[in-house]
């Protein structure tokens, strides 16, 4: 996750929000065990994080070696009034 959050502050600039959590302990029987919630302000924004060289490397050298299961969820999620949050 440190890895991650390192990454997350590199794309600050087109990222609205980023919240990593954990192992979680409360759910020992669960198949996942952590997770990442990161919103942007577009797709095309979403686009350059998930196709940099740096969110490819991350994950082929530091997450995949540990990872049994991984699930991912893409969505829009359209704005709240006219502020950007």
């Amino acid at each position: 996750l440190a890895h991650l959050q390192k990454l997350i502050i590199h794309y600050s600039s087109f990222i609205v929000q980023a919240t990593s959590a954990g192992c979680c302990l409360d759910h020992m029987d669960s198949l996942y065990s952590h997770a990442s919630v990161i919103r942007f302000p577009s797709i095309d924004d979403f686009k350059l994080f998930k196709e940099s060289t740096e969110y490819k490397d991350m994950w082929t050298s530091k997450f995949h070696p540990v990872t049994e299961r991984c699930l991912e969820l893409h969505f829009v999620v359209d704005p709240v009034g006219n502020q950007l949050m």
